[in-house]
């Protein structure tokens, strides 16, 4: 079938959802699917994201444990590090069918991360860590965003 006889027939289709209406109706859906199937991406990648981040905390390659000094963070802290974004991520996932616990588990998150970002501002790394953290908060604020968003739709 082209692309017009598709568009021709998704117009009639339109115009005879329009003439019952319950052209809203599909709007609305489609809308609902759309931003749950971006919570549930932007969740799964936030979780994986914590979860690589929490395993170098354990692991604690090299480079880490430059980064870290070069911002003053004792070695020390790094399982508690890695703990707290190991819980996090593990939170993002439970909350897809517990919604509580995943807006809870990414507000930590994006407290974690805004603390990230402020510490290596403190330490003078206006690189941010090549943006790391900020790219970490970005997507946790967007899962937290999502979040509460489908739950109140």
């Amino acid at each position: 079938m082209s692309h017009f006889a598709i568009a021709v027939r998704h117009s009639h289709e339109e115009r005879n959802a329009k003439s019952l209406g319950i052209e809203p109706i599909f709007a609305e859906a489609r809308k609902q699917v759309f931003m749950f199937a971006a919570y549930i991406i932007l969740t799964v990648v936030a979780a994986a994201g914590n979860i690589y981040a929490a395993t170098n905390d354990f692991i604690r390659p090299k480079w880490l444990l430059g980064n870290m000094h070069k911002l003053g963070v004792p070695e020390s802290s790094l399982p508690t590090l890695g703990v707290l974004k190991a819980a996090g991520a593990l939170g993002l996932l439970i909350g897809i069918a517990l919604p509580l616990i995943g807006i809870a588990a990414a507000a930590g998150l994006t407290l974690f991360f805004t603390g990230a970002v402020i510490t290596h501002l403190r330490a003078r790394d206006l690189s941010l860590g090549n943006g790391v953290p900020v790219m970490f908060l970005a997507v946790v604020v967007a899962a937290l965003v999502l979040g509460i968003c489908v739950r109140e739709a």
